[in-house]
């Protein structure tokens, strides 16, 4: 209890510059009261808008938006029939509401190791697990970083099994040229706050297949909004985090979200985020389940995707000067080598390294970023619960186990002003501590 009170203080003291969210700072005065206007409101045109720009990223195949991409996942298991009995095969490597979507269906989730090449699904593990059972397979695209996709899709074909791109991470990644969210039978891309597309909430599901858009997309009609109340909660997070996620100000957030939790523990207050899905247990949150994007956030994701060129190319920008900083200093080892190889177009959202002594290194960033946002500290992220009531037993994923253990993350989504006070701060640190 006095360590976590002496980390509280010491951070509210001296807070770290950054951390992983890329807030709406951009966004003019007028913009936001267009957006304010659009809280609570419903129109099909705006939604119809965002999907369709948002797929023509992707390819030639159409988008249908909810509000949390998990809900794509689920909407696509039902629609081609995954229930009670059925395997679906998912990286290790993820956070509990995919699982939770699995279990809501009443299939069982299957977890694979990763591949430390990529940090993401590894085709050698995932078949070593599939059986006649296997019903679909979930391969991640880690932190921007593309998996051997291809070779997961041939162990689909092969098995006459479903494969889902789970490109939630990882929007505007190619392999050759294609984009990712095109190999597979389906793809969900999350576009959460801390996502690579910032709506708050929400996510949507690609295909190519015009009969699985429409099958999904059934669903999603006839799922529910979210509350009026809800909408103005998330309204209130996008002027919160607007404000607060800036340089210094972040003990500021830090306090908002701890009266905020203690607030819906004593049930006093119902908060934006949709954290009733991290939990192994598939019953029903305080929120429909699927439920449909708000107007208001498909408006925000329309202003975002109007600047996206600009920072996919600063993201890419920013990993080349990454990259150089640590090949300069002789720690290019310790990045996967997925970052390397060529025939990879890589839009990170996080840089990502695991090393020994990566566990202290992360440390000696927490003056510079907010390292409690870590992804993936060990198999099965962002649940209380232990991951075994999942079914995911980290024994039997010592990769997934020791990369979660040294991981470093780098955040790359915060704009050309951030990235280079990064850069310089964090060569910095690497000069002091070269030993690594």
């Amino acid at each position: 209890m006095l360590a976590k009170l002496y980390k509280a203080t010491k951070y509210f003291l001296k807070p770290p510059a950054f951390n992983f969210t890329a807030a709406h700072q951009h966004f003019t005065a007028s913009e936001m009261g267009e957006i304010k206007k659009l809280v609570g409101k419903s129109d099909n045109n705006i939604i119809a808008e965002y999907e369709r720009t948002f797929a023509a990223l992707i390819g030639d195949g159409s988008c249908v938006s909810f509000s949390a991409a998990r809900m794509g996942f689920y909407s696509f298991m039902k629609s081609v029939g995954v229930g009670p009995g059925d395997e679906v095969i998912l990286t290790a490597f993820t956070c509990s509401v995919m699982a939770n979507a699995i279990l809501k269906l009443g299939a069982v989730p299957v977890y694979s190791d990763i591949d430390a090449a990529s940090l993401g699904s590894s085709p050698l593990e995932i078949e070593r697990l599939v059986s006649n059972k296997t019903k679909m397979i979930v391969a991640q695209h880690s932190f921007g970083i593309p998996c051997d996709i291809e070779s997961i899709v041939r162990i689909g074909e092969k098995n006459n099994i479903f494969v889902l791109e789970d490109c939630a991470i990882s929007l505007g990644s190619k392999i050759n040229g294609r984009a990712v969210g095109t190999f597979g039978h389906g793809a969900i891309f999350s576009t959460d706050h801390t996502k690579p597309l910032n709506t708050m909430i929400g996510g949507l599901f690609y295909s190519g297949d015009t009969s699985l858009v429409a099958a999904v997309k059934c669903i999603r009609d006839d799922s529910a909004q979210l509350t009026q109340k809800h909408q103005q909660e998330l309204w209130r997070r996008v002027i919160i985090e607007r404000l607060l996620c800036r340089d210094y100000r972040l003990q500021y957030l830090k306090l908002v979200d701890y009266f905020y939790n203690l607030l819906e523990r004593i049930h006093l207050l119902d908060g934006p985020f949709l954290t009733s899905d991290y939990s192994a247990l598939p019953q029903t949150g305080r929120y429909p389940y699927p439920s449909q994007m708000p107007t208001f956030l498909a408006f925000i994701g329309i202003l975002q995707l109007r600047i996206w060129n600009r920072e996919v190319l600063d993201r890419v920008n920013f990993l080349e000067k990454l990259k150089l900083l640590l090949v300069e200093n002789n720690m290019s080892a310790l990045m996967p080598s997925a970052y390397f190889n060529t025939d990879l177009q890589i839009v990170p959202l996080r840089l990502a390294l695991s090393f020994d002594g990566g566990k202290a290194f992360r440390a000696k960033l927490g003056a510079l970023i907010d390292i409690d946002g870590t992804w993936f500290l060990g198999p099965l992220i962002a649940t209380p619960e232990d991951p075994i009531s999942f079914g995911c037993d980290s024994e039997k994923l010592p990769v997934s186990r020791k990369t979660g253990r040294d991981i470093v993350n780098i955040p790359c989504n915060l704009g050309s002003a951030a990235n280079k006070k990064i850069l310089y701060n964090l060569a910095k640190i690497i000069g002091k501590n070269n030993e690594i």
